[in-house]
């Protein structure tokens, strides 16, 4: 319905026509008319005409013939055969020389110096043969078939060189025995004229009917005889087209909905914001193309900020979203010109509008794909920059091969284009920033803004819980490598990482990464140790709101665990109390939604197990990851997200080699020897034995002790 009502062609001033001249301006029609067309119903009679196939019928005589001919080559061959006089050279020439046949040197030796007896079969067998094959109707295209499958026609009790003799004494009387009845094929073809609708001509509204400068044919001619008087109505074909448009446009956009589903449209709010983002650009063409498509204002259309439309797409949903959203622009482009696109098109500036659609198009894609992972602002700009040079390109194509454009008129084309494709980087930020807030969408520059290590939320986290801020920046460097690696946001993973623990700031001291002393658990029970872990969930969600985290990164706070047992308290438990609710350890979940956070899942008990191992060896290391995947998979944690089996694999790699460069053991140093004492001005008659007794104890720290004292003495 919305889109009827943007199509509807609510502006209907057109200019006159110019009838029986020949055409000094273009001549649009200015009404919608419908008539018969006698040349082309001429027209059209002469080609069904000519798509009726003769008729064949059969004509007998041809076997007689054809037989009867074989019988005098046989006579003739017979009586070479037992003319005892003629020497052999002789006879062979003889044969050689008869018409109708087709035999090679073998064949003809095999004749002569075959017995009565044989030749007689064989002769007998080629009048079979030639007699059966001439009964049914053949075509040429079917005797062509028989000759290049004679074998198959012959007794198969001779053998091959009989076989081959056989078919060598018929090939060339194998002929066609269906002949055209003329009469009968112009009787169809007349039936054929008879039956062909008249030829219904609909002008629409619009239609450029002759260009300036061409001559008038008869089918102009009769054409604009039938235009007739001005009239502005609207029929029945023009709401029709209106309609069909309508019904395209909505059709390929719930085509790609049902099919495709994307995550970026799977609320009614996004479905809302993408709709917008395409009736917006489409009410904008509506609007120059009724009010400014006239010889003044026609290169203003470069000048419509339309692939700023997709760029936002792109930010706020998803590549394959902006895509759909391009192309259907581009379709409403082409069916808007469509009034005007049969010949001169742009009236009497005589640019074709069908390179409007495709520059369009071709700009735009190159935007988005420029635009495809920016997180800076400024890449907005670039897009632009590249994108209206790509349109630049374009439109030099179509000009190169238009003599009718002039230098000048490329040159609006270019200021046009340049000067549109800045309007649009600049109308997309903006939109980006009001749209991103309305629709709570997180853009690649807001998680930026996110990963920066000042945030506060992340300097609370590095204050008052510092073992896990390096073990969420740990965790963030590992899903972004692994990210990269399968093509998930490695952006999105590394900032959901970063903020993943961001609940353990409610009671830092009960997670062992932030333990020196003794553990607070040992005075707990099990069940009320988990509770406390289980709290880091919900209280980071409820930091993380207070904080205005967006939805997205609050979903790895409440999926990194997914519905995982607090497996170490719940075996504590089990030892006390077999028969316990397991489901009393359970984490709340869900299970990660998403590929990012499943990988933050896997790097986060990767990361925590590898530091409770002593064993740090690369095959130590890559053991404990692969049963990391494979606990994941026996609990089921992955089956709500879009994970393949292949790319967990490869994820698990990539976490498994960074760990194993974070972890990789050190050299030992030895001490500082006596000369490197001097030099630092140590006094070994006063330090050198505490020097040693420092050495036995804390073996390569001994350096630092002795600066210390150093710094002391001093």
């Amino acid at each position: 319905m919305i889109f009827c009502i943007i199509f509807f062609p609510w502006n209907n001033n057109q200019d006159k026509i110019v009838i029986n001249e020949i055409v000094e301006n273009t001549v649009i029609s200015p009404k919608n008319v419908q008539y018969i067309s006698m040349i082309l119903t001429n027209n059209r009679k002469d080609s069904a005409a000519s798509a009726i196939e003769d008729i064949y019928v059969l004509n007998p005589d041809i076997r007689d013939i054809q037989v009867a001919l074989l019988d005098q080559r046989l006579i003739e061959i017979n009586l070479i055969r037992i003319n005892k006089v003629t020497a052999l050279s002789a006879k062979e020439s003889e044969i050689n020389e008869l018409t109708l046949t087709d035999l090679s040197i073998d064949s003809v030796n095999q004749i002569l110096n075959m017995k009565d007896e044989q030749w007689q079969t064989i002769a007998m067998a080629a009048k079979n043969s030639l007699t059966r094959i001439l009964t049914s109707s053949l075509t040429l295209q079917e005797t062509l078939v028989i000759k290049n499958n004679l074998n198959n026609y012959i007794d198969p009790a001779f053998s091959n060189m009989e076989n081959q003799l056989i078919s060598q004494l018929i090939f060339l009387l194998i002929q066609p025995n269906l002949i055209v009845d003329q009469d009968r094929t112009n009787l169809l073809k007349d039936q054929a004229r008879a039956m062909q609708p008249l030829e219904s001509i609909t002008v629409n509204k619009g239609d450029v009917i002759l260009s300036k400068g061409s001559l008038i044919t008869s089918q102009d001619y009769e054409m604009l005889n039938q235009i007739g008087l001005l009239n502005q109505s609207l029929d029945f074909v023009a709401l029709l087209t209106i309609f069909s448009k309508s019904l395209l446009l909505t059709l390929v956009t719930s085509l790609f909905l049902y099919f495709l589903k994307p995550n970026s449209l799977a609320s009614f709010k996004k479905i809302f914001l993408f709709s917008m983002l395409l009736i917006l650009p489409i009410l904008l063409i509506e609007i120059f193309y009724l009010n400014f498509f006239n010889d003044n204002s026609i290169y203003f259309f470069y000048l419509l900020p339309i692939i700023a439309f997709p760029m936002v797409a792109l930010v706020l949903t998803d590549f394959s979203v902006a895509m759909l959203l391009t192309s259907l622009i581009a379709i409403v482009i082409a069916t808007i010109s469509l009034d005007s696109w049969n010949t001169s098109l742009f009236l009497n500036n005589n640019v074709e509008l069908s390179q409007s659609w495709m520059t369009f198009f071709v700009s735009s894609l190159t935007a988005i794909i420029i635009l495809r992972r920016a997180d800076r602002q400024q890449q907005y700009i670039y897009a632009a920059a590249v994108s209206s040079s790509a349109s630049i390109l374009c439109s030099f194509i179509f000009w190169i091969n238009q003599s009718i454009l002039s230098s000048f008129d490329f040159l609006l084309i270019v200021i046009s284009t340049i000067s549109g494709s800045i309007f649009s980087a600049i109308l997309a930020l903006g939109l980006v920033n009001i749209l991103s807030v309305f629709f709570g969408i997180v853009t690649r520059v807001k998680l930026m803004e996110l990963a920066q290590l000042d945030n506060p939320l992340l300097r609370k986290l590095q204050d008052e819980a510092p073992g896990t801020f390096q073990h969420s920046l740990l965790v963030g460097t590992l899903v972004e490598r692994a990210a990269d690696r399968i093509n998930a946001d490695s952006l999105l993973a590394r900032v959901g990482a970063y903020y993943h623990d961001i609940g353990k700031l409610i009671s830092p001291s009960f997670f062992v990464e932030n333990t020196s002393d003794k553990s607070p658990h040992d005075s707990l029970d099990p069940i009320q140790s988990t509770r406390v872990i289980h709290q880091h969930v919900t209280a980071g969600i409820e930091t993380a709101r207070k904080a205005n985290l967006p939805d997205i990164i609050i979903q790895f706070i409440q999926q990194h665990h997914g519905t995982r047992l607090a497996s170490f308290f719940y075996r504590i438990a089990a030892e006390e109390n077999p028969s316990i609710d397991i489901e009393l350890f359970r984490y709340p979940g869900p299970k990660p939604q998403s590929k990012e956070v499943a990988l933050v899942m896997l790097a986060d008990s990767a990361e925590a197990a590898v530091r409770a191992s002593k064993d740090h060896s690369t095959e130590a290391i890559l053991s404990i990851v692969n049963e990391v995947i494979k606990e994941r998979f026996d609990e089921d944690q992955f089956d709500e997200c879009d994970l393949s089996i292949k790319q967990i694999r490869i994820a698990g790699d990539s976490i498994a080699s960074a760990l194993t460069a974070v972890v990789h053991p050190r050299v030992n140093y030895p001490g500082p020897s006596k000369q490197e004492l001097i030099d630092r001005g140590i006094h070994l008659d006063e330090n050198l034995e505490n020097i040693k007794e420092d050495q036995k104890e804390d073996g390569p720290q001994l350096s630092l002790g002795s600066i210390e004292k150093s710094d002391d003495i001093n």
